[in-house]
């Protein structure tokens, strides 16, 4: 019997709350407050946060964003799961990609 080891807390669409922001979240704040839950761990296969190998493996940084923006099921929500702009997943994808 497999057992999980953990669950990922991934926020309702545009529940991202962080003290103090008045506009567009920057990468290292997407990255903390969206990404981390899954791509600091790699949960269910999500590359790791600063894995070259592994999100090079996934393409460049324009395909990276478009498969963001769309998802990829059953594990990656559209956009994070949150009402995230283009510029702020380009900005989150530039940071875990390096």
């Amino acid at each position: 019997n497999v057992q999980p080891v953990g669950t990922a807390n991934t926020n309702p669409k545009g529940a991202v709350n962080v003290p103090g922001r008045t506009g567009p979240m920057s990468g290292a704040e997407v990255v903390e407050n969206v990404c981390a839950g899954c791509h600091g761990a790699g949960i269910n296969g999500a590359p790791k946060t600063g894995d070259k190998a592994a999100w090079g493996a996934r393409g460049d940084l324009n395909t990276l964003v478009a498969k963001a923006i769309a998802g990829k099921a059953p594990n990656m929500p559209a956009r994070g799961g949150q009402d995230l702009s283009d510029e702020e997943i380009k900005a989150a994808m530039e940071l875990m990609s390096q």
